[in-house]
C-alpha cells in the first residue's frame, strides 16, 4: 500500500459590503489564528485562497500576514491560488472581461509573493467545459470541482486527479472532498484520520483525497483547537499519509491521466457552495438542484434587471474606442459589479448588488467622453424576456420604462451612483391601480401585492420620440370602477424626460356608454440609503397653510420633498393638482402612493401630472 495524497486547503472570502469592524474581527479570529498553527507546523503542505479585495485589505492593514504568508510559499509549505480578483461566475462574463479578472489577480500575486501561480479557486465552482480554454489562455494548470460533480459527469474514481480539454487546451481538475470536509469538523480530529485511513486500505492504488475548509469555520476556538490537533496527527501519520500541494503533486507525478469532461454545473452546486439554503427566498417557481446554475438569473425580476444592467454597460464599455485608460477604468468598476454574491438571495446578496449598482454606475460615467455625450432614448431588450423596454440616458440620470403596466424599474441619480427604484421588496415605481370605494391607506398596503399584480397593465408603445426624450404607451385595459363594476378604459401613459427631472402624465379616457366614479392612483417607491431603523428627513409642502397629516395620510398634497441624507438628495415630487397622499417607510423604502378620485362620462377624458425631480441637497 503507497502513502495516501492529502491536500489540505483553506479558502478565504470578504463580501463586498463587509465593514471595517467585520474584517478586523475575522482577521483576528480565524486568518491569523489558523496561519499560527500551520507556520508551526513545517512538515504540513497547504494551499489557500484569498480573494482580491481580501488579500488587499490584509495588504493594506496587516502586512506583517503578508510577510508570513511570503515565507512560507518561500519554504514549499504553502501554495496560494489564483482565481477571477472579485469572483465573479466565469462563464457568466464575456471572456475578456474572464481573462482580465485573471490576469489582474496573477499580476497582485506576483508583485506580492514573486512567483506565478498556476492553480485556480473557481468562485461556485461554476463549471462549463469552454472554461478549459479561458483557464489555460490565463496561464493556469489546475483547478478544482466537488466530488458530486465528478459523480455526474459519470467520473467513477473520485480519489483521483483527471485531465479535461476545450478545443485541444487542456488543465487537470482535482476531485474536492466536501462532504468529508464538512463531517470532519463536527467530529474528534481522529475520526478524520481513522476514515482517512480507511480510503487508503480499499484500494492499492494510489489515493488523493483533498480536504478544504473555509476560513469562517475556523474562528471558533473549538474548532482551532479542533484544527491544531488534525494537524499534529497529520504530522504523527506521515509514514502513510503524504501531505503535498496539488503543484508538487503535478510535479512529480509520473503517471498518464484519464481525459473526461464534465456537465455544465447546476443550481446546486452553486447552492452547496453558498450553504444558505434557509436564507433562499425566491420570488416565483425557485429552480430544483438539478436545472442549470444559470437559473440562478431568473429567480425573480430584480436578477433580470440587475443581469440586463451588466449586459447594457458592457455593451457601453465596448463600444469605447481608441482610449485605453478610459476603457480599462470602466472596466475595472465593472468587475466589481460581476461579484458571485450578486446573484444570489439574502440580506449579503441584497446589499453586494446595491454596491454593485453604484460601480456600474461609474462605469456607465467613464464611457461618456466629456463635451460630446447627449441625452438619448434606446429601445433594448434590457431584462431579455423578448420584449423591449426603454433607457433614457441622461446627463443627470437614467431611467429605464417597462412596457409591463408602463413601470419604471431603474432610476440612477449619477452624482450619488445610487438606484432609486433598487429595494428589497423588488418594487417599481409608477404602478397604476383602480381601487373600489372604501379603500383607506392601512387597507392598500395590506393588500398591495394582489393590487398591484392586478395593476400591471398590459402597454403597447404609441409613440417614441428621441428628439423630444418622451416615451407614450397606450393601453386597452379592463378595470373595476368605485362601485366595483367591470369596465373598459383608454389609457395613455407618457413619460417625458428633462435634464434633472421627469414628467408622467395620463390620460384616461371612458370607454363605457355611462358615467363612472375613478379612484385612481399610482405606487411610487424610492429606495434611501438610510439603515434600518433611521426615518428619513421627510418634508411635505401642501396648497394649504398647515398640513393635515395623520396615519401615514396627507390631504390635498401638491408636492412631496424627500430628503435622502446619506446620498445628499433630495427628491421633490410635484402634482398638476391637489391629490390625497398615503405614505410608508418600510425596508429602506419609501413609498408614496398619490390617488384622487374623479368621474368621467362616456368618452370623456381626465388627465392627471405628476413630475419628479432629483437634486444636491444644499445644507
Amino acid at each position: 500500500m503507497g502513502k495516501l495524497k492529502l491536500f489540505i486547503g483553506i479558502y478565504n472570502s470578504f463580501s463586498p459590503t463587509m465593514t471595517g469592524e467585520e474584517r478586523a474581527e475575522i482577521y483576528e479570529k480565524s486568518l491569523k489564528q489558523y496561519l499560527t498553527k500551520i507556520y508551526n507546523k513545517r512538515d504540513v503542505k497547504i494551499f489557500l485562497y484569498y480573494n482580491g479585495r481580501l488579500l488587499s485589505w490584509i495588504e493594506k492593514n496587516h502586512p506583517e500576514y503578508i510577510t508570513v504568508l511570503e515565507e512560507l510559499v518561500q519554504r514549499r509549505q504553502a501554495e496560494i491560488l489564483n482565481g477571477p480578483y472579485n469572483e465573479p461566475m466565469l462563464p457568466v462574463i464575456p471572456v475578456s472581461d474572464r481573462l482580465g479578472q485573471l490576469e489582474k489577480m496573477t499580476t497582485y500575486l506576483r508583485r506580492l509573493f514573486k512567483k506565478r501561480f498556476r492553480g485556480c479557486w473557481l468562485p461556485g465552482f461554476i463549471w462549463e467545459p469552454s472554461l478549459a480554454s479561458n483557464l489555460y489562455a490565463a496561464g493556469i494548470n489546475y483547478t478544482f470541482l466537488e466530488v458530486e460533480q465528478f459523480e455526474r459527469s459519470g467520473i467513477k474514481s473520485i480519489y483521483n486527479p483527471v485531465i479535461t480539454d476545450d478545443q485541444g487546451k487542456d488543465i487537470a481538475i482535482f476531485p474536492l472532498h466536501r462532504v468529508l470536509s464538512e463531517s470532519a469538523v463536527q467530529a474528534p480530529a481522529s475520526n478524520i484520520i481513522g476514515s482517512l485511513r480507511n480510503i487508503s486500505n480499499e484500494s492499492n492504488r494510489e489515493r488523493l483525497v483533498n480536504l478544504v475548509f473555509p476560513g469562517e469555520f475556523l474562528a471558533d476556538e473549538n474548532r482551532q483547537l479542533w484544527f491544531e490537533e488534525f494537524l499534529h496527527l497529520i504530522e504523527e501519520n506521515r509514514e502513510w499519509i503524504d501531505c503535498q500541494t496539488p503543484s508538487q503533486y503535478m510535479k512529480n507525478y509520473e503517471g498518464s491521466w484519464n481525459r473526461v469532461y464534465f456537465h455544465s454545473s447546476t443550481y446546486g452546486d452553486l447552492k452547496r457552495y453558498f450553504n444558505e439554503k434557509s436564507d433562499y427566498i425566491p420570488e416565483i417557481n425557485p429552480p430544483g438542484d438539478n436545472d442549470p446554475y444559470r437559473a440562478v438569473l431568473r429567480t425573480n425580476q430584480q436578477q433580470s434587471f440587475y443581469y440586463g444592467r451588466l449586459n447594457y454597460v458592457t455593451l457601453l464599455i465596448n463600444s469605447i474606442r481608441g482610449d485605453k485608460a478610459r476603457k480599462k477604468s470602466a472596466r475595472e468598476n465593472i468587475w466589481k459589479a460581476q461579484n458571485l454574491y450578486s446573484f444570489w438571495t439574502g440580506e449579503m446578496a441584497l446589499q453586494t448588488k446595491r454596491a454593485g449598482y453604484a460601480s456600474l454606475t461609474e462605469a456607465e460615467k467613464t464611457t461618456r467622453e466629456k463635451g460630446i455625450f447627449n441625452s438619448s432614448i434606446i429601445e433594448t431588450d434590457y431584462d431579455l424576456d423578448g420584449q423591449s423596454e426603454f433607457v433614457f440616458q441622461g446627463l443627470v440620470y437614467n431611467s429605464c420604462v417597462h412596457l409591463e403596466g408602463g413601470t419604471l424599474f431603474e432610476l440612477d441619480y449619477l452624482p450619488s451612483c445610487w438606484n432609486y427604484c433598487f429595494n428589497r421588496m423588488g418594487r417599481k415605481s409608477f404602478i397604476d391601480f383602480f381601487l373600489p370605494r372604501g379603500f383607506d391607506g392601512q387597507k392598500y398596503f395590506q393588500n398591495r401585492a394582489a393590487l398591484n399584480g392586478a395593476g400591471l397593465y398590459s402597454y403597447r408603445m404609441k409613440d417614441t420620440s428621441r428628439d423630444e426624450k418622451q416615451v407614450v404607451l397606450k393601453g386597452d385595459i379592463t378595470i373595476n370602477d368605485k362601485e366595483n363594476n367591470s369596465c373598459s378604459l383608454l389609457m395613455t401613459k407618457k413619460y417625458l424626460f428633462k435634464r434633472n427631472w421627469f414628467v408622467v402624465s395620463y390620460v384616461i379616457e371612458n370607454n363605457t356608454d355611462a358615467k363612472r366614479d375613478y379612484h385612481f392612483g399610482t405606487e411610487i417607491n424610492l429606495s434611501t440609503a438610510e439603515g434600518k431603523g433611521e426615518e428619513p428627513g421627510i418634508s411635505f409642502v401642501t396648497s394649504k397653510d398647515k398640513s393635515d397629516i395623520s396615519d401615514n395620510v396627507v390631504a390635498h398634497c401638491s408636492s412631496v420633498m424627500l430628503l435622502d441624507k446619506k446620498n445628499s438628495t433630495d427628491i421633490q415630487l410635484d402634482f398638476g393638482e391637489d391629490l390625497n397622499l398615503w405614505y410608508l417607510l418600510e425596508n429602506e423604502t419609501m413609498t408614496l402612493v398619490p390617488w384622487l378620485e374623479f368621474s368621467l362620462y362616456p368618452m370623456e377624458t381626465k388627465e392627471i401630472t405628476m413630475s419628479l425631480k432629483l437634486g444636491r441637497h444644499k445644507n
